[in-house]
């Protein structure tokens, strides 16, 4: 809450709910003030991602002697389930109220106790999960506002409900954009050991085999790479009898480019881990990626990413100039709802999910029934399990 401040007899609150609005009203002003004004205004930050970017502004007079604006102005901004709960201290004189229209009829006040009861544990799951709590209001207040005559009857249709509410304003692209006749260049960028080899080869099993199209692989070296040659590319690709160049210089890039897009539809470029702080290593890819001229560059983050991390990382990655993301690892983390909000900000779209070994089954498009899926599993079982994770409830959240 922020008091904006007074003009004359009037004074102003920023709160999130009108609750909150009467309660500051009661104590400070007292039990005659009255109600001026109330409306929407723009929310900065992460807690406009979740209501649309507004807060609720709240004008109060004790002095005013005017019929107070508070029936139709208060359950204007109330969530129908809450109506009945807070109707009494609305029209009990504790502010002052209008006699002429307030002909509230109260919802079934079993009906309200309960699915108060329900949003209260959906609440204090939020906070479990270790959701901050001004969020954690604002998803509460939204999806309130979808709740029937009838409630809800448990905090699994809450937790549903949150994370379709959290996935709706995440940036999705879908599937890599091939044309038809057309040669497509996919690079894979990020750090060491986030799984880009793998991704690799999920991508190159589900377009060689399931689309039909004629797939290449680019493994561009470090010379740390030719010092510790990568065997799992090599075995993978002459399984799948997928070809293999190696690229280890700008040269060595101009001359495969023009054979490789007149053979084949995909070429997928996996390129060496980097860590932020080693910039030769960014450099040199920067420089090849120069040369190839990638259609996509996707960026793969492991989910259990730090969200300030991912953060920091999206700065050094924006040199490559990504155009989309690949989530890896979702099987070993119950923290992505944690990523939601860095993963708004940073606004390169998701494009694919990884979420275990198998290939190319473990391999997700990044569709809103997909991520409303997997952040569900993530608040549930961070709930449930306040641990790490573990065989026993990774059988239950993975579908």
């Amino acid at each position: 809450m922020k008091v904006l401040g007074k003009c004359m007899d009037a004074k102003t609150y920023r709160v999130q709910t009108i609750r909150e609005a009467l309660d500051l009203i009661r104590e400070e002003l007292g039990p005659n003030a009255s109600l001026l004004h109330c409306r929407r205004i723009r929310r900065p930050g992460v807690r406009g991602w979740i209501t649309g970017g507004t807060d609720l502004e709240v004008v109060a007079s004790v002095q005013n002697d005017v019929p107070s604006r508070l029936p139709g102005e208060a359950l204007k901004w109330l969530p129908p389930d809450t109506q009945a709960a807070y109707g009494a201290r609305i029209f009990s004189g504790s502010v002052k109220s209008a006699s002429s229209s307030g002909n509230f009829e109260a919802a079934d006040p079993e009906r309200s106790s309960t699915t108060l009861g329900h949003l209260n544990s959906l609440r204090r799951g939020l906070g479990l999960a270790g959701v901050d709590s001004q969020i954690a209001d604002g998803l509460i207040d939204q999806i309130s506002k979808n709740i029937g005559d009838q409630g809800f009857a448990n905090s699994e249709w809450g937790f549903r409900q949150i994370a379709r509410k959290i996935s709706e304003t995440i940036p999705l692209g879908g599937e890599l954009h091939c044309q038809e006749g057309v040669s497509h260049w996919v690079a894979l960028v990020g750090e060491c050991g986030v799984g880009k080899t793998s991704v690799v080869a999920k991508l190159a099993t589900a377009y060689s085999g399931n689309l039909k199209q004629s797939v290449a692989l680019v493994k561009i070296e470090s010379s740390s790479d030719r010092r510790i040659p990568d065997t799992a590319l090599d075995e993978f690709a002459e399984l799948m009898k997928i070809p293999v160049f190696r690229v280890d210089s700008t040269n060595a890039m101009q001359k495969s480019a023009p054979q490789l897009t007149e053979k084949f539809d995909l070429v997928l470029m996996d390129t060496p881990g980097i860590e932020s702080r080693e910039m030769p290593s960014m450099t040199a890819i920067q420089e090849i990626l120069n040369i190839a001229k990638p259609d996509e560059v996707q960026w793969v983050v492991p989910a259990y990413t730090k969200p300030h991390r991912l953060g920091q990382s999206a700065s050094d990655m924006a040199a490559l100039k990504p155009t989309g993301l690949i989530l890896t690892h979702l099987d070993e983390t119950f923290a992505l709802h944690h990523l939601w909000p860095a993963l708004q900000e940073i606004a390169w779209p998701v494009n694919y999910l990884t979420h275990g070994t198998r290939v190319p089954e473990d391999l997700t498009v990044a569709d809103a029934k997909s991520m409303e899926r997997w952040l569900h599993r993530s608040l549930s079982a961070a709930v449930e399990s306040e641990a790490a994770p573990t065989r026993n409830n990774e059988a239950i959240y993975v579908a």
